[in-house]
């Protein structure tokens, strides 16, 4: 019972998260057919669609799907650490630590949500004209009760359908779903990141880890924890790959805008001998809402992808400390060893029979490749794989960014 009650903080979350898991498709359907609608009413009447604000949402929703495993992905680290004989406890013990990861969880998500909501609000009050003076912060929040009053005029009026449709999608989900999204972030990157403090929370729970030389795994025993790590990594990957996409595509449209008034100038007055195709709506949109978000993109992508970095390494670092320890100690055992193998080669050689030569050769095997497996232990719980598949993934995000320069030298 006292487990069932430390886990209420919770319960109201995992019920959604478990309807969220089940009915993800369909939800992503819903918002795909409704965004399709939003859009083809909105280019049927007024030729503006918010690209920005429905991927932001499209975004959001795959983020929380990812976000959403990690429990399982903490108790499944646990039950693997268990089985590999790294972590030792009672189940008294290892159920402790459980509910402790919980309640931490649970805490830093619940600040954090509050936190997430707040900023997104100052963000969109400070968004408006002019904007960083909180004295214009009002102008933010009338504009959108402005919105929300056309909206009904609308939908009151003898418009299009197509037109009321259009209103409505456009203007009274803007603050409220953007405010979610403010406290769905804000939710699970601390939820996740309290769970960097489980190498911490190991030591002082009095649950010593115990790293195994020459386990296959490639990093003593711990690669789970390494896989952990790697997973809420990836967390923020997908935000950082979203502003890395967006800001290719405000430098593309902006340069695409600004090829076709070039040439336009250059037309009407003789320097040309026609105008230039006519950029699409999309690349209008795009020039004209990097105007705002092109450099706060390319600043929120460097500090998502230092916080990826950080995600990975810092919640290592106590496991790096542990495991450098012990193979230290387990290098002054195999020191002794050494003698051991040094004084069995030279008994193989005195071998009387081919029976005792095989049988002391077998030992000798066995002691080289333990003394290898312990000179050559890895000292952070992640193997070559994990880490090359983090490296080429990171190395992706900047794909996007990396190609601007390119993009203004193709769209001069």
């Amino acid at each position: 019972m006292a487990t069932e009650k430390s886990l209420s903080a919770r319960t109201y979350v995992p019920r959604l998260e478990s309807w969220y898991r089940r009915h993800f498709f369909a939800v992503l359907l819903v918002f795909a057919a409704v965004t399709l609608y939003y859009i083809v009413a909105s280019l049927a009447d007024s030729q503006s669609v918010d690209w920005l604000f429905f991927a932001s949402i499209g975004t959001c929703l795959i983020g929380m799907r990812v976000a959403i495993e990690i429990p399982e992905r903490i108790t499944l680290t646990l039950s693997r650490l268990l089985d590999q004989g790294a972590l030792q406890g009672s189940p008294e013990q290892i159920e402790d630590l459980r509910r402790r990861l919980d309640e931490r969880g649970a805490r830093w998500a619940l600040f954090g949500a509050i936190g997430g909501t707040a900023i997104m609000l100052v963000t969109l009050l400070a968004s408006p004209p002019d904007s960083l003076n909180p004295a214009t912060w009002p102008a933010g929040l009338h504009a959108y009760v402005n919105l929300i009053g056309e909206s009904f005029s609308a939908l009151s009026g003898s418009g299009p359908l197509a037109y009321k449709i259009a209103q409505l999608l456009d203007n009274l989900p803007y603050f409220p779903v953007l405010l979610l999204i403010g406290c769905v972030i804000g939710y699970y990157i601390p939820y996740a990141a309290s769970n960097g403090r489980l190498g911490n929370l190991l030591r002082t729970q009095h649950l010593p880890l115990q790293i195994q030389p020459g386990y296959p795994d490639g990093a003593a025993g711990l690669s789970s924890v390494g896989a952990l790590y790697f997973f809420q990594a990836q967390l923020l990957a997908i935000p950082a790959f979203f502003f890395a996409i967006w800001s290719l595509l405000f430098v593309v449209g902006k340069n695409l805008v600004q090829s076709y008034t070039n040439g336009a100038n250059a037309f009407y007055v003789g320097r040309a001998p026609s105008l230039p195709p006519y950029p699409p709506e999309f690349a209008w949109y795009l020039d004209n809402v990097s105007l705002q978000w092109l450099t706060p993109f390319l600043l929120f992508f460097f500090i998502v992808v230092a916080g990826e970095l950080l995600a990975f390494l810092v919640p290592m670092w106590s496991f790096h400390i542990a495991m450098a320890e012990q193979k230290r100690i387990a290098i002054r055992t195999v020191d002794s060893l050494g003698l051991r193998i040094v004084a069995t080669q030279k008994a193989v050689i005195d071998a009387k029979t081919y029976e005792e030569m095989t049988a002391l050769s077998d030992q000798l095997a066995a002691m080289k490749s333990y003394y290898e497996s312990v000179l050559h232990m890895p000292t952070w719980p992640v193997n070559a794989g994990t880490t090359w598949r983090f490296i080429i993934a990171t190395a992706g995000l900047f794909l996007p960014v990396l190609a601007q320069p390119l993009v203004q030298k193709l769209i001069p």
